[in-house]
Parts: C-alpha cells; structure tokens; sequence
C-alpha cells in the first residue's frame, strides 16, 4: 500500500471511531477546539506585538537617548527614556558616530482645530512638536508633501489621513489649508505642509498631528534651552553611522556629559549617567522607563501569555492522551488483527499519529471562525486592533497549521506508543485492566492539569482582590461626584470666574474649583528645593501642583496646618504630610518654614514659605507611594472641577454646556468624571483580570472535559462491580464515595503541588503595589476548596447517575 493510501485509509479508521465512540470523540474534539483557539488568540497578539519600526529605512541605526538618575536611596532612581533638550544636538557635533539627531516633545494636551473658512471646531490630542530632521530619521510614508520641506518652516502642520479626513472630507486635499490652533497660550495660524499614513507598519510612534518645534512656546523653549542636567523630558532619537558599535559610543556618554554640564550637575547635586536604547526594542523592552512616548507592550506580559497559552494548549493534549490510552482496550482486538495480518508497530504507531494529527487539524478548521467571531473582544482584552486579514495573514496561517502539526504530534505521541506496543499474545486474553505504567502516567496528568487550574484560580482570586482593595482604600480625597471640565485655551481659561458664578447658581452644584493636575493625573512638574540656610546637597526633589483657592476643600482634602492656598499668593505654598516627613520638619512647626529652590542657571529665587499643610492623597495610582507635594495658587490653569450632588447627571451636564456654550462660544464643551478618570489609572489591572478570567474559564473547561471523560471510561469499566455491590446492598452514598475517592486524591495532590508555585508567582505580582492585600492564605484556602469543587462537581454527578443504575441492567450489560 503506498503512502496516500494508507493516509487515507487511516484517516478513515479514526473518523469511524469517532463516530462510534461519539461522546469520547466529541470530549476530545472540544478539548482540542478550546485550546487552539486560545493559543491561536494569544499567538495572533504576540505576533502583532513584533516587528515594530521595520518600516523605517534605517530602523537598525536608530536609537533613543535614555537618562538615568541616581537618587542615591533617597527615592527611587529615575529610568528616563528621554533627555535634556541640549544632550541631541550636543551628540551630533561633538561625535562623528552620531550622524543625525531629531528631538520629539509630546504636548500631552488638546489643541483646538478651526479650518480656516469654517464655522466648525474642535479639540485633537495626541501630537508632537519635532525637529525638522524628524523626517530625515524616520521615513513616514507621504500621501501628499515632500519628506525633506514638511517640516522646514515654522507653524509647519503634518496631519495623519484621518484627521485630514476628518478636517477636509474624503478625496480633498489638505495641503497649503491653513488651520487655526488654540491651546492655553498657544493661538497659531499653521499651514498643512504634508498628510502622512498612518496604517503603514507598527511603532511606538504614533501621533495625530505633528508641529514644527519652532511653532509653540513649549518647543522654542525646547530649541533655545541649554540645560544638561535638567529638564529630562524631550525624547531624543539619534541615527547611527553605519558599523557604528553602540556600546563603544556609550562608553565617552560619561566624559561628554562632564564636558558640557559639570557645572549644572554640580549645582543641582545630580548624579546622572546618559545611555542608547535601540528604537526596535521600545514596544517590548522599554517598560521599566519613563515617559512612554505613546503605548507600548511589554515583554514579560507576552512571556506570561505564552505560558497561559501553551499550558492549555497542553491541557487539551493531556485529555487527548488520557481517554485515548484509556480505551486502549477498546482497540485491542483491532490492534491484534492488524499485527496477526503483519502490521509492524512502527506501521501502528504511525497510524495513531496519524489520527490524532488529524484530529488536530480538525480541531484548527473549527477553531478558525471561532477566532473571527471572537476578534472584538480579544482587542477589548488586548486593547489591540486586530482584523480578519491578521487572522488571514500568511505567517499566521502558517503559524496555525504549526501549532496543529504539533498539538496532534504531542497528543498521539504517548497512544501511539502505548497502542502500537501491546503485546499481541495478550490481546485475546486479557479483557480490561490498562498496565499500570499507564495508569501511572494518566494520574500524573490529571495532577498536572488540576495544579494548572488551581493556579490560574488563584491568579483569578488574587487579582480580583488587589483590585477591589485599590477601589474601596481611603485615597485621602472624594472622588465621587466630581466633574472634570478641561479648559484648554485662553478663553475658556480668562472666562473661569464667570463659569463658577454660572456653575454655582446651580442648585446642584456646590462647589467650583479650578487645578493644573487633578487626582488620576501624573504631576508632571517637579523641582528639588532645600531649606533656606541649607545647601542643594541637601535638597530633594518635590512635585508641584497649582490650584485655586478652594481646591483642597472642594476635593475634600484634609488640612491640618495653616491655611489653603489664596489668591495674591506668589510664592506661598500648601506642602502635604509626606513633604514634611521627606524634609524631617515636625507638622506644628512647619507653618513659616522657607525654602531655596535650585536653579540649572544659578538665579536666585525667591524662598519659598510653608503656610499650610493637607494630609496626603493618592493622586496617581496605590502602586506607588505617595511623594512629596507643594501647591502653589495660580489662575492659568488647565481643568476646571464641580462638585455636583445632583442624582439625574444627564440634565445637569446639558444645564451646564448650555452654560458654556454661552460663555464660550466655539469652544466644544467636553468633561469626564473623576471616578471614571481614577479606574482609568488600573486599566492594565482590570484587562489583566479580565485576560485571567477568560483563560482561567477555558483551563477549567478543558480540565473538566477531560475528567469527565476519564470518570466515564472507569465506572464503564467497572459496570458489573456497581452492579454487584448494589445487590449486595451497597448505598448510593457507598458507592460515591468508592468510586470517587481515586479522583478526589488526585485533585488533592495537585493542590499541593500547585500551591507554592501559586503563591510565589502572586507575592511577585503584588510586589509592584506600594498598598496591597496582606493576607492571601485565605484566597490560597478558597481556591483550593474551588477547584475541588468543580472537579467534585463531575465526579459526584456522574458516580451518582452510575450508582443510581439498575444493577440488574448493569450486570447485564457487562
């Protein structure tokens, strides 16, 4: 018989056993389906998650300037994946190394949009101000301007296709449109130099708009500072020369930045070291530094996903060689007259291999449109964007079918041998009974399997209980019923103190307040002060928040010393608990305490003078703790907030834009509530929770199923013995407890073994949380008893149903 025959024929064979054994196939078959499909889901983002910036002609030469800076204990050391605005240029002239540098500053707010010659207008975010060597770095693919002139002159605009899209319609050019742009200070006529495309290839960056940095305050502040030691905040990519060895360069980083800012780290006692970070490694290897220039992934997530992905993946092929060696017997005669007839066991092995590859395969034909239709929410778990066409992709087809080949090698492997090895002489003699190495290794399975679930459960149980932990701990302020109205340009910033006379007329409004940084926003203002009489050496580095006079008592902060902030206050500030402690000052006599405030130029300043103090908020997330805090009055201020008390939302949100609308003509009225903001900061816990619930539910269904299967075959196997003991007068509970007792030991010892590996992987997770749940032997307890349970749950029905069978029948049928 050749090859395609004998394929053939064996294909045949094991559709006609699935057929004939249809609750064991079907058992098998849906194992299988769940775990491709989720390792088909978690190969598909992995996938998406490499490859980043290769669209770029010279990715391979591009690098990132890093800033790390020494704290020396104090606190925790700054990782920057940014710099001072001199170091880019600075690197260019003096090293031949360096072929080219462009700088990226992120505004981080909204800028609002008039085309000119239109009534419309609105607010975009996300845009950069860019050197105009950005192009000349990074080749962004043009649909109309020209690459080397975009971003040449001042107030030089380049749109993405969506947004020129958006502003001009669809099929309209953009090019030469002028745009009026408001934000804060900022009010500038730009001209569209260019509109890129934003859907060719995967990178970090990823903006809606770009702006000369000649174009806003912010980047001439960029182009004309020469700081070296401060200001780390501007994202500086460089071009390598080619065969240039990286390693080499950063070795005279140390000597060129003592060359050209000894003095300022000096002054400001900084101990700060410069590196290269390679752009192709940002999405994946760049986690621990900060700011993020736009979202990236991490490697250890995907590293986690993997491991999910493969141990279930491993779970369905553990049922597979389970219920196949497990009815081995059932096969035996078939396997005695195929080896009397001069089938080798290499022939028969092939043959079972060659079914549960099969098997595989059909479990990947089903699993494909499972995927499709599950797209949607894996990008709400992902927070991706994945398509058809990636689930269509060539690499992941190819990708698909590996993962098939090699779910039906491993499942068949272990049958195959077991199956093509039983000894023909003892085929027509012995009836039932599986040898006992067989019997071994299904048990080590099933331990194996069930250490897996209770992981994950305890996982599930860990995660949900940090996070319902992180909502309900006194964050130090009332985050309820709050508004947040941004006031993003100079209109809406000059006309405040109409708005809170317009707000507090309302009856359900009782207060308003106005602030630079509300709570769920990271302070992005810090500067290192030192008690006045003290020297810089003894300074530390605070963050400072600007408010309006009631800020504190709106937002329901505590104050314990002095007073609030208020208005003609120039240099006074509010300083919370932690400043205090950070400084060694005792709370009663910190009222009148001044301070020095160092300066990169060397100016003196005026002190600075405590004249109150608030009890510490969390104003980011409870992974952190809290740093010290001084808020200083100000009236240009970036976000307005109303504390409201009203039970209908909804009609007082359209009393309040119609409210802004009249004292703000053109200005779009946007809002958030701060609630909403605050579980914004735990988006990557809850999607982690939510990523642990779904694999989590599939592990316990492949494990059930599998179960299910194995305690169908035994009590199959052990029908007359039921039977019998029931005549004998043996009770339902007798007979439960007889034949479940071998698979709750089971379960048992697969707790203990997964326990210490459970908890160990959880205590590392809640590592990364300043405030975290202290006791979780009890959620260890819980999800032990759980995945008993739901093991108990299978076990129990199905040892009832056989318990409660006729025994006259029982013994009949055997």
């Amino acid at each position: 018989m050749n090859l395609d025959k004998m394929l053939k024929n064996y294909i045949k064979i094991a559709w006609r056993n699935f057929i004939n054994l249809k609750s064991f196939g079907i058992i098998n078959l849906i194992g299988l389906t769940a775990g491709t499909v989720c390792s088909l889901a978690i190969l598909l983002y992995v996938q998406s998650q490499f490859g980043f910036e290769e669209q770029f002609e010279n990715f391979e030469s591009l690098y990132k300037v890093t800033t790390f800076i020494n704290n020396r204990g104090e606190f925790p050391d700054a990782e920057l994946i940014s710099a001072s605005p001199s170091i880019g240029p600075g690197l260019v002239e003096d090293f031949d190394e360096v072929l080219r540098q462009a700088r990226v500053v992120s505004v981080g707010g909204e800028f609002l949009f008039k085309p000119e010659g239109s009534d419309q207008s609105f607010f975009e975010s996300n845009s950069y101000l860019v050197d105009s060597t950005f192009f000349e770095l990074f080749n962004f693919s043009l649909i109309e301007g020209n690459l080397k002139t975009a971003l040449k002159e001042p107030r030089s605009l380049v749109l993405s296709s969506k947004l020129a899209e958006k502003l001009f319609g669809k099929g309209n050019s953009a090019l030469g449109k002028q745009i009026q742009l408001t934000s804060g200070d900022d009010d500038l006529l730009a001209k569209v130099t260019a509109v890129f495309d934003e859907n060719l290839g995967s990178t970090h960056l990823n903006p809606n708009f770009l702006l000369s940095m000649s174009s806003t305050g912010l980047g001439t502040f960029v182009l004309t500072n020469n700081g070296w030691a401060g200001n780390n905040f501007v994202h500086t990519y460089l071009e390598l020369r080619p065969k240039t060895n990286p390693d080499d360069l950063v070795k005279k980083l140390p000597d060129f930045l003592q060359r050209h800012g000894a003095e300022q780290l000096k002054a400001g006692n900084m101990d700060k070291t410069l590196g290269l970070f390679p752009i192709k490694d940002i999405n994946l290897k760049s986690a621990n530094f900060s700011p993020a220039l736009g979202k990236i992934s991490d490697i250890k997530y995907l590293y986690i996903l993997i491991a999910i992905g493969l141990f279930i993946q491993l779970m369905a092929c553990i049922n597979y060689i389970n219920l196949t060696t497990a009815q081995g017997i059932r096969r035996a005669k078939e396997i005695g007259i195929r080896k009397v007839s001069g089938a080798s066991s290499n022939s028969l092995m092939f043959q079972f291999i060659t079914e549960s590859i099969f098997f595989s395969l059909l479990a990947v034909l089903f699993a494909i449109p499972i995927l499709n239709l599950a797209l949607p929410y894996l990008n709400q778990l992902f927070d991706s964007s994945l398509v058809l066409q990636d689930v269509l992709s060539f690499k992941m087809l190819i990708s698909t079918f590996l993962v098939g080949l090699m779910t039906g090698i491993i499942s068949g492997a272990y049958p195959a041998f077991y199956l093509g090895m039983i000894n023909v002489n003892k085929i027509f003699k012995v009836k039932s009974q599986s040898s006992r190495s067989s019997f071994s290794l299904r048990n080590g399975l099933v331990v194996f399997q069930f250490a897996m679930v209770f992981l994950l459960i305890y996982a599930v149980s860990v995660v949900s209980e940090q996070l319902t932990h992180l909502s309900e701990k006194d964050t130090g302020f009332s985050k309820n019923q709050k508004l947040v109205i941004p006031l993003k340009t100079a209109t809406a910033n000059a006309n405040y103190e109409t708005l809170k006379t317009e707000f507090e007329a309302l009856s359900q409004v009782n207060s308003v307040t106005a602030c630079e940084f509300y709570p769920s926003q990271n302070i992005w203002y810090d500067n290192k002060i030192f008690k006045k009489g003290t020297s810089v050496s003894e300074g530390k580095v605070v963050q400072l928040n600007m408010a309006r006079e009631n800020f504190f008592e709106t937002m329901g902060i505590e104050l314990l010393e002095g007073r609030s902030v208020a208005e003609n206050d120039s240099n006074q500030m509010v300083v919370n608990e932690t400043f205090l402690k950070t400084f060694g000052i005792a709370q009663e006599e910190a009222v009148g305490t001044l301070f020095d405030q160092w300066n990169s130029n060397g100016e003196v300043s005026t002190p600075w003078e405590i004249v109150g103090v608030i009890e510490d908020y969390n104003y980011l997330s409870l992974k952190s703790e809290i740093l010290p805090v001084a808020t200083f009055y100000n009236v240009q201020l970036s976000n307005a907030v109303v504390s409201f008390n009203a039970e209908n939302s909804i009609e007082l949100l359209a009393t309040i834009e119609e409210n802004w609308q009249a004292i703000n003509p053109g200005v779009p009225f946007e809002f958030s509530f701060l609630d909403e903001e605050m579980a914004k900061v735990y988006a990557d816990e809850v999607r982690l929770k939510k990523v642990a619930y779904t694999f989590t539910g599939l592990a316990i269904l492949i494990s059930l199923l599998g179960i299910w299967g194995l305690v169908s075959y035994s009590l199959d196997q052990r029908t007359k013995e039921i039977g019998v003991r029931k005549v004998l007068g043996a009770s339902v509970s007798e007979l439960t407890q007889l034949l479940s007792k071998e698979f709750i030991v089971l379960v048992g010892i697969s707790v203990l073994i997964g326990a210490p590996l459970a908890y160990f992987a959880m205590d590392s997770w809640l590592s990364g949380f300043a405030y975290k749940i202290d006791n979780t032997s009890i959620l260890l307890i819980t999800s032990a008893l759980l995945t008993l349970f739901v093991s108990l749950v299978t076990v129990i029905y199905k040892t009832i149903n056989a318990a409660y069978a006729n025994p006259i029948d029982s013994i009949m049928k055997e």
